[in-house]
């Protein structure tokens, strides 16, 4: 009660300090799911590519689908196999990956240079998705 004005919601979510923590993970965490709340949309865009960009139709749409649902099983499961203390770089360095990927899909001319580019990108976005998870559970106290 006395703890001082509540934010209003549009304060509360520039805030990157969640729950006022003062861990850098959480930081990393609060900026990088606003960048991926922004950046995830693009699989519901992979149809109007396949048609009005490269011309191949449902056949080159489910080929970019699965390209990105086997790299999500990649990514997952890189993530499980390796034990990591650096956790935060890997966050950082898989979301800024998976950025450029995105962007390098963006521009792809190619309809086959875009599957080689949706398969990675999706790797390194579900690293971070993984390691974000997994934080999350590890960080947040258990009153939450």
């Amino acid at each position: 009660m006395g703890e001082g004005p509540a934010q209003s919601e549009p304060q509360s979510f520039a805030d990157p300090s969640p729950m006022g923590h003062a861990n850098p993970l959480l930081h990393v965490q609060a900026v990088a799911r606003r960048f991926l709340i922004l950046a995830m949309p693009f699989q519901n865009l992979l149809v109007v590519f396949t048609e009005e960009v490269w011309h191949v139709g449902p056949w080159g749409f489910g080929i970019l689908s699965a390209a990105g649902g086997v790299g999500g099983i990649i990514g997952s499961f890189w993530v499980a196999a390796r034990a990591s203390e650096k956790r935060l770089r890997l966050m950082l360095a898989s979301m800024l990956i998976f950025g450029a990927l995105l962007f390098g899909f963006s521009q792809a001319t190619y309809c086959w240079m875009a599957v080689v580019l949706i398969f990675a990108a999706v790797i390194f976005a579900s690293i971070f998705s993984t390691l974000n998870n997994t934080a999350i559970q590890l960080l947040i106290s258990n009153e939450v």
